[in-house]
This record gives C-alpha cells, sequence and structure tokens, in this order.
C-alpha cells in the first residue's frame, strides 16, 4: 500500500463521508493533503506544501463543475495541451515549498520564479534547459499530434485491413508503444546526462 493509497482509504474517504455537503468534500481534501504534507515532517514548508497541494485539487474540482454546468467545450488537442501545461506549472510551483529548507528559501525561490527579470540569469547549465525543453516538447507533440492521429487512424481502418495489419504484428498496442519511442529515447539522455552531472540525491534519500 502507498501512502497516496493510505491517505486516500483511511483518512480522506472517512473523514469525507461524515458529511454529504460539496463544501465538507473540499475540507476533506484540503484536510488530507496537509496531513501528507505533515507526514514528510513537521515543518511549516511541508505543511504548506500540503495546504497548496490539497487547494489544487479543490480548484481542479470546481473548474470541472464549472465546465459542465457551462458546457464549456474546446477543441481536444488544445484542451490537453492547456491541461496539461497549467497542471504541469501548478504542481512545479508547489514543489518549491517541498524542496525549500525553511519559509525563508521558499520565499525568495517563489520571487525569483515570479519576476521575469530572474530568468535572464540562468544559474543552471545551458545543456539542462535545451533536456528540459526537449522533453517538454517531445511529450506536448505526442499528446497533441501523434497520439490523436494514430487514434483517427485507427477510427478510420476497416476491420479487414487492421487484421491484414495484424498478421504482420502491426497491431494497435505495438503502435503506441513504437509512438513513445522518441520521448522515451530524450529522457533517457536526460538520465544519462544527470548521471554524467554532480546532480542533488533524490529528495527521499533525505528521510
Amino acid at each position: 500500500m502507498t501512502l497516496t493509497s493510505w491517505i486516500r482509504d483511511y483518512v480522506f474517504v472517512p473523514t469525507a463521508s461524515l458529511r454529504r455537503d460539496v463544501w465538507w468534500r473540499y475540507a476533506a481534501l484540503l484536510f488530507s493533503m496537509t496531513l501528507f504534507g505533515l507526514w514528510h515532517g513537521a515543518k511549516a514548508t511541508f505543511i504548506l506544501w500540503g495546504v497548496y497541494e490539497g487547494a489544487l485539487l479543490v480548484i481542479h474540482r470546481l473548474v470541472q463543475q464549472f465546465r459542465r454546468n457551462r458546457s464549456v467545450n474546446l477543441p481536444v488537442p488544445l484542451d490537453g495541451a492547456l491541461s496539461w501545461l497549467v497542471t504541469f506549472l501548478a504542481v512545479s510551483l508547489g514543489w518549491i515549498f517541498f524542496r525549500s529548507r525553511d519559509l525563508g528559501q521558499a520565499m525568495n525561490m517563489l520571487g525569483s520564479t515570479l519576476s521575469p527579470g530572474s530568468y535572464l540569469h540562468p544559474v543552471l547549465p545551458a545543456s539542462y534547459f535545451f533536456l528540459v525543453s526537449a522533453v517538454f516538447i517531445a511529450y506536448i507533440a505526442h499528446k497533441t499530434i501523434l497520439a490523436p492521429t494514430l487514434a483517427r487512424l485507427k477510427e478510420a481502418m476497416t476491420p479487414a485491413a487492421g487484421q491484414r495489419l495484424a498478421e504482420f504484428g502491426l497491431t494497435g498496442q505495438f503502435v503506441t508503444v513504437v509512438s513513445l519511442i522518441p520521448l522515451i529515447f530524450v529522457l533517457f539522455l536526460s538520465i544519462l546526462h544527470n548521471g554524467s552531472e554532480s546532480v542533488t540525491p533524490f529528495v527521499y534519500a533525505l528521510f
């Protein structure tokens, strides 16, 4: 059992089941994620990280409900790209609290993140920015171009043609795996690059 499933099954579900009010479910989310942060350590940074993650979950549910009520529908590629981009940026911002030694460092990092001028003075080597950009572009291209194109081709394919291709091993699962090769290759390069540099150990090794 993972920590996530334990928090869900033994904290969130029992707490949310105490009342049927919508606001109570949101309060249960905030409480559960705050406890999630506290589990990592009795520090203000971990508690704030938990509160922040809980708030993101509440905002996500509110946005979903708003879109259902107002029938807000965007084109699938654009909807997927915006969803992943906003999620990535919001979650990455929250990791500042998790990674910081104290609140002072967290505030300094947040200030630098929100200051346009700080991006003109990069601290990391240029190769890191190249690898991150390459992974990001490869992932977005897969989600917004390659994967939807393969799905449309699969829908348009006749059963006879699909059976014929399957005889040569070109099944839907095989094509999906092949489509992931460029992204896996870029991730592999990033792992090799990080292994050749002096990088900070994995954060959970500190616990």
